[in-house]
């Protein structure tokens, strides 16, 4: 991690884990690499933003283009067999092959691009997973649930799109397992051969049903104006297959069961006393 990252969501396995110190020179990477040989990498780093400004160009570029390109050249060198990487569903706008939704997506996408040449030239094997939306306990980001559940505990007022646009909500515990089945299905590639898998719901719901099943759950209507807000650019209206699921054939946490285990585990946050 870097000097200022913020550890407090693994506080509870800093004493189970080696937490390596990094910057932006190659030569932390190549240490770490030949000290340890490394055998599997799990690329989940990322620097999120819907709509950028121009002060978000450096971070989006230096924490998801140029960490991951250190990363694959420090593997390369060191003979690493394996990488799965975290891709968005938002570098497929419509479910074309090429059409990152925003600048975000463009730079993800710039990563896989990158990691071609690395493993067409060493010994590695990707995996990436293009993931849909994620939600689930503890959630400390600023997204549509964590919203909707914190408004049914308030009561705020909340302007939002007529709610028409699809959500693939996977529930953490899925994510792992997902990343499971690809650390076991990567190891089944055979040198320079890279896989995309998405990782997706059993059943998607517009963001109006969403609200709805919050509803449901904890017994308070939302204090939504639905309409009083436009879609943003280029919004996800459909969520499209762009590859298999990699969750496919396996039991899923759906998503009313999802929300119940949330308000249990965090009550504080989202219940009213």
């Amino acid at each position: 991690m870097r000097p200022s990252s913020d550890n407090y969501l693994i506080s509870d396995l800093l004493d189970k884990v080696t937490v390596h110190t990094i910057d932006e020179k190659g030569e932390v990477f190549n240490n770490i690499f030949f000290k340890n040989c490394i055998e599997s990498v799990f690329h989940l780093a990322t620097f999120f933003i819907s709509d950028h400004e121009t002060q978000d160009i450096t971070p989006l570029i230096n924490s998801n283009i140029l960490l991951g390109t250190h990363i694959l050249d420090a593997a390369a060198k060191a003979g690493t067999k394996h990488i799965i990487y975290a891709g968005t569903h938002w570098q497929n706008y419509g479910g074309v092959n090429y059409d990152p939704v925003n600048l975000y997506a463009a730079t993800k996408e710039c990563f896989q691009v990158l990691a071609k040449y690395y493993i067409n030239t060493s010994q590695l094997r990707m995996l990436t997973l293009k993931i849909c939306d994620t939600y689930g306990k503890n959630d400390p980001r600023n997204k549509v649930l964590p919203l909707l559940l914190k408004i049914s505990k308030t009561q705020e007022y909340l302007e939002m799109s007529t709610g028409d646009q699809e959500l693939g909500l996977v529930f953490i515990d899925d994510v792992v397992k997902a990343f499971k089945l690809a650390h076991e299905r990567v190891k089944d590639l055979q040198a320079h051969e890279e896989e995309t898998y998405m990782v997706a719901p059993e059943k998607v719901y517009t963001l109006k049903e969403v609200a709805q099943f919050v509803t449901e759950v904890t017994g308070k209507e939302l204090n939504i104006h639905w309409g009083k807000r436009p879609y943003r650019k280029r919004e996800i209206m459909k969520v499209k297959p762009i590859a298999k699921n990699i969750l496919e054939n396996q039991e899923m946490v759906d998503l009313k069961k999802g929300l119940e285990l949330i308000l249990t585990y965090d009550k504080n946050r989202y219940v009213s006393p």
